[in-house]
């Protein structure tokens, strides 16, 4: 709603209805905005967006995609957010439901964006695999 769709074309906004794009400038500075993404792009300039305008953002983004998650997670450390990343699972909160590998992947990109992505894949395959192992005994 922040977001004014005829300027940022990559994502959902839909905050041209009503002009109320136009509050960003009315809202206190000291509030956290989670720029939520869940699709691949090489870009999200929402996240620059939002910087600029002088708040603390977290990059937000799903399980659907692991294309998707380690490109937010690259472009959001390339441009210096450095204290963490938002996952959402909209699973059961039981493990056998939770989005292991993707959530692993997204957390090692934040870390270190150069990770190849095929690698990571077949480690966070293997560390789901243990967990849900490990839940099961």
């Amino acid at each position: 709603m922040l977001l004014d769709h005829r300027k940022f074309k990559i994502c959902n906004c839909n905050g041209a209805v009503g002009n109320v794009y136009k509050a960003i400038d009315l809202i206190p500075k000291d509030i956290i905005i989670f720029d939520w993404h869940y699709h691949y792009y090489k870009k999200y300039p929402s996240l620059d967006y939002f910087l600029s305008k002088g708040f603390k953002v977290f990059p937000a983004t799903s399980f659907f995609k692991s294309k998707a998650v380690a490109s937010f997670a690259r472009y959001a450390k390339k441009i210096g957010l450095k204290d963490g990343i938002i996952v959402t699972t909209w699973a059961v909160p039981i493990i056998e439901e939770l989005p292991i590998e993707n959530i692993f992947i997204a957390s090692q990109l934040f870390q270190n964006p150069e990770i190849n992505l095929n690698k990571l894949k077949q480690n966070a395959l293997k560390f789901a695999l243990y967990l849900y192992k490990e839940v099961k005994k």
